[in-house]
């Protein structure tokens, strides 16, 4: 599977188009994916794997769809540079490509067993797009070498009616293709005569500020050492959350603890002061579209400054999370009543809980959600009875439960000190 960006780069005038330079890139420790809808000539879905520092790619006509019956059709195009994923915007409609891109999902992705040249089975952590799904080359004497099938594998995420392609926002920005493509024409306008003269005054009047700032700090030496302080009400701005691996055993032994495994969007909260950020695994900000969450921690949540991990997600009434109708409330906010579940404690005030064994990180935890009623909740664990917890969640028909080593810090990344077990 050798990979090159001379292709890419061939194929684009970089002086014309905002679309990034190829550039091979060391890969993260985890893989990641991003799907893009793409209005060139023909509407389509650019599929893209993280692989050996670069993106693999294939336009997907049709889109991905959840029913496994469906085979869509996965035309195998040049690689395209790792950065090419933070990429949506519009390309000039007289270049390659030309059109609106939409970052449609985004995630990380496993690979089942060793890809090949001519098969590629994975598991997806994305957004919208999640568990097995397979990419086959086409064989036969009418069929191209660059024609592969994108399929949905049997798990517990396929579906009878493909509801993916009822979605018509970004996962990132939350825009719709008309809007992307608007905001591109308003960004033109300020670059303007007009807009240069504004920013022109609003630069001297910045540096007219910067000046009066640094003259007052240097007449007072406390100034600076105030302002520093009152900046520094965290120890860190993001975090790489950790992940589970998926294992087919619940492991025993007096290392581990017990946890439900809810199925929603997994989210850091951000608070310093009465401010609060909602991000998601991939750094999306999802505090306007969880907007309804963010007065309920300020209020349920003990401390100044902190960071939570947990999973936002909608309870159906028999108290299961229901994932599809997460998805609903995301596209058409209505009644619906989100809950964060959390289950860790990564930062308090300046001091980086990461480094702090889970015990310890729950026990704070616990004490801070002490007056917690909902729609924030402590994510409870058990000591003992994993098989016991699994077997509990498989009879409500839930996802499954996480195992987690309660002696070990807050590494970050898919290690094996936090393993999933699926019903």
């Amino acid at each position: 599977m050798a990979n090159s960006l001379h292709v890419y780069d061939k194929k684009r005038d970089f002086t014309k188009t905002k679309e990034p330079k190829g550039q091979v890139e060391k890969g993260s420790d985890e893989r990641r994916f991003v799907i893009q809808r793409h209005d060139a000539t023909n509407l389509h879905y650019d599929f893209r794997l993280e692989w050996e520092g670069v993106l693999l790619s294939w336009a997907v006509p049709k889109g991905p769809s959840y029913r496994t019956k469906d085979k869509r059709l996965a035309v195998k195009v040049e690689d395209h540079p790792l950065s090419y994923r933070n990429f949506e915007g519009t390309i000039p409609e007289k270049e390659y490509g030309g059109g609106t891109v939409m970052l449609f999902d985004e995630g990380t992705w496993e690979p089942q067993e060793e890809p090949t040249s001519d098969s590629i089975k994975m598991v997806l952590h994305g957004e919208r797009l999640k568990g097995k799904w397979a990419l086959v080359r086409m064989k036969g004497k009418d069929n191209k070498d660059n024609q592969w099938l994108l399929l949905k594998e049997k798990d517990d995420y396929a579906k009878e009616k493909n509801d993916l392609v009822d979605i018509k926002t970004s996962d990132r920005s939350g825009l719709t293709m008309e809007e992307i493509a608007e905001h591109k024409e308003s960004k033109v306008k300020e670059e303007s005569e007009e807009g240069r003269e504004t920013q022109k005054n609003q630069d001297a009047t910045e540096d007219k500020k910067n000046k009066e700032i640094s003259k007052t700090e240097s007449s007072n030496p406390k100034a600076k050492t105030i302002k520093e302080k009152e900046k520094k009400t965290l120890p860190f701005e993001e975090a790489e959350v950790q992940l589970a691996k998926l294992v087919d055993k619940v492991p025993e032994g007096d290392a581990w603890v017990y946890e439900l495994k809810y199925d929603g969007y997994r989210i850091l909260a951000f608070k310093t002061g009465e401010d609060v950020r909602l991000m998601s695994r991939n750094g999306v900000d999802y505090t306007e579209k969880f907007q309804a969450l963010k007065s309920s921690i300020l209020d349920q949540v003990e401390g100044e400054n902190f960071v939570l991990d947990g999973e936002v997600v909608v309870l159906n009434k028999h108290g299961i999370t229901d994932f599809k109708a997460l998805q609903e409330y995301i596209k058409h906010p209505d009644d619906k009543t989100l809950s964060y579940m959390v289950f860790d404690l990564l930062a308090l005030d300046e001091e980086d809980y990461r480094e702090k064994n889970l015990l310890e990180r729950k026990e704070k935890l616990r004490e801070m959600l002490k007056s917690a009623q909902g729609p924030v909740y402590y994510s409870a664990h058990t000591k003992e009875g994993g098989n016991s917890l699994f077997d509990q969640a498989c009879e409500k028909a839930m996802e499954g439960i996480i195992a987690k080593r309660m002696d070990k810090p807050y590494s970050g990344g898919r290690g094996g000190d936090w393993v999933k077990i699926k019903c």
